[in-house]
């Protein structure tokens, strides 16, 4: 094993457990799992092989079970050179005639500068603001707010270094529970948070900090903000950023209005009072071309909602939502074309008055061919006063919309069997699964299962087993690398294979290509592929048709031979586009 992995195993493993302590081995598991290391991610079969392969990181002991019938394996971090124990750092030395500090959730002290002889005692400044609570720096100092183009793609723990302190911080500001962890949940809502702001070039800097800060989409019970700051390191080892303070801001000091700081699924509920959201689309259906806006037995207009929903987050991220300088009305334009000419239909909003909620009322749809008088004059008022709004964009180059099927397709099998084992077809599991009793199991569970929360948590506990069994992952990796292998062998003979699609928590390009198990060549499910920097290609996640329908159609109409909705016979799913990877 490579000292670079050893690093990254211990410096994940250090944040729970500190040198000399003793953790179980399934919980040694767990810590690395959520820190994204897995033994197979690291060429490794079994959790216990990998350790033993690692002495001078972890010392493994085992106990006797009370039962005498069985032992448990624990794990003792030790202590490396180079790396220090991590300890309260001592406090700074105090300065005469000093303000007392902001009351706010204390983060650990920082360390004191260079050794410099006592100032005398001067009357200091006014504060002008509360300094907020900042969490150990992992850095010598972080680069100026200037590089914002440098800032990460994503929070992932190898981009920026979240550190239990600030975790904490984030506890005690959004839920009165100062030591409290983070779940899993949201620490995932505060990714999304995160991507969310990155991709409309949303992050504040704060100079003072050499910082930028993003907000939390959730309040606290107070109703305020809490916002979360990123630095850059300077450390050779570890993420290049980490999460250097978090701050509580109260109600109307935030210079964003709600629906630009929000998640792209709420954006234009933030916006706007819809009123009826199944009228509503309704409305657009009827105003828009003849299009298949839902799966057959699925929810009505399930599509559409989608569609307009993240169009509108796109049209904010590329400030092209049209607000009156008097403020008399808002519009933007929604990518559609109306029935009657193929005109642009843009819809049209108007103060909402004693609606608290949000900021505009839906009012019409409306285009320069509108049959409607009321919808004629909102027209008109908008292209006199602003002009047509502009639509979304998403690509700048054709190549952008095509697959190169000669470049490599690297998948991301760990976080497609661990995280949307949900998504492979059931009669692929039940056969590869066959090899391993406990995944037996658990899909007989699955089948049973009378609700969805119950599925999820079986569906994880299944991830976890096919990851933990070296034979069952490399069978699963296998079967999909060669339908894979097949579907790239057709796509160089029918580029049309290959449908683009576009990720707005991510603000990238994507291509889907339709995965095929079975003899007869039917798509069973779709994998996303990113072009990285080499120029390759990583095969990302795995969606179901439903949700590569969606994907597709936030830039046009898929005129695939197989993705339409006519071969997606039914979905009752609660998919959602900023859900994706």
């Amino acid at each position: 094993m490579t000292d670079e992995a050893k690093n990254q195993v211990y410096q994940i493993l250090v944040e729970e457990c500190p040198p000399g302590g003793s953790i179980p081995m399934t919980r040694v598991g767990e810590i690395l799992r959520e820190g994204g290391v897995t033994p197979q991610s690291l060429g490794y079969g079994k959790l216990k092989k990998m350790l033993e392969d690692m002495p001078d990181v972890v010392k493994l002991n085992s106990k006797t079970t009370e039962s005498g019938l069985g032992q448990v394996w624990y794990a003792t971090l030790l202590p490396r050179k180079g790396k220090k124990k991590k300890a309260p750092m001592p406090a700074q030395a105090p300065v005469p005639a000093a303000a007392p500090a902001p009351a706010e959730v204390p983060a650990a002290a920082e360390a004191p500068a260079a050794a410099e002889a006592p100032a005398p005692a001067e009357t200091p400044a006014p504060v002008e603001a509360p300094a907020p609570a900042e969490v150990p720096a992992p850095a010598e100092a972080p680069v100026p707010v200037e590089a914002a183009e440098e800032l990460p793609s994503t929070m992932d723990r190898d981009e920026i270094f979240f550190p239990v302190a600030a975790q904490k911080h984030v506890s005690a500001f959004l839920l009165d529970q100062p030591e409290a962890a983070l779940s899993r949940e949201l620490l995932e809502e505060i990714q999304e948070n995160y991507l969310a702001c990155r991709s409309r070039n949303g992050l504040v800097p704060d100079a003072a900090h050499n910082s930028y800060g993003f907000p939390l989409e959730r309040r606290n019970a107070a109703g305020n903000l809490v916002w979360i700051y990123i630095s850059r390191s300077t450390r050779e080892d570890g993420a290049p950023w980490y999460v250097r303070f978090v701050k509580e801001e109260a109600e109307g000091e935030s210079q964003e209005p709600a629906y630009k700081t929000c998640r792209p699924s709420a954006a234009l509920r933030k916006f706007a009072y819809l009123g009826n959201g199944e009228a509503f689309l309704r409305d657009l259906a009827e105003h828009v071309q003849e299009e298949e806006w839902s799966f057959e037995g699925g929810k009505p207009y399930a599509i559409l909602h989608q569609y307009i929903t993240y169009t509108f987050y796109r049209l904010v991220c590329q400030d092209k939502i049209c607000i009156a300088d008097d403020g008399s009305f808002a519009a933007f334009n929604t990518g559609l074309q109306s029935r009657r000419l193929g005109e642009d239909v843009f819809a049209y909003f108007t103060p909402s008055g004693d609606n608290e909620r949000s900021p505009w009322r839906f009012s019409c749809f409306c285009s320069t061919d509108s049959g409607d008088q009321g919808e004629r004059w909102c027209y008109k008022k908008m292209f006199s006063t602003k002009g047509e709004p502009e639509p979304a964009t998403y690509f700048t180059h054709m190549s952008d919309l095509l697959l190169d099927p000669d470049c490599n397709v690297q998948l991301s099998s760990d976080h497609i069997f661990h995280d949307n084992c949900d998504r492979l077809p059931m009669d692929l599991l039940k056969r590869e699964c066959s090899i391993n009793d406990e995944a037996m199991g658990l899909l007989a569970q699955i089948e049973a299962a009378d609700n969805e929360h119950q599925r999820e948590e079986l569906f994880d506990r299944l991830g976890d087993v096919i990851c933990n069994d070296f034979d069952l992952y490399a069978l699963l990796n296998e079967r999909l690398d060669s339908a894979l292998k097949r579907t790239l062998k057709r796509v160089r003979r029918n580029w049309k294979l290959a449908v683009p699609c576009f990720f707005p928590t991510r603000n990238v390009m994507s291509m889907m290509l339709p995965i095929a198990f079975k003899p007869t060549g039917d798509p069973e499910l779709v994998l996303v592929c990113e072009r990285t920097r080499s120029g390759d290609y990583l095969g990302q996640t795995i969606l179901t048709l439903p949700m590569a329908y969606v994907d597709a159609r936030l830039l046009c109409r898929p005129g695939s031979e197989w993705l339409n909705t006519q071969r997606i016979l039914r979905s009752d799913d609660d998919w959602d586009l900023d859900d994706e990877d």
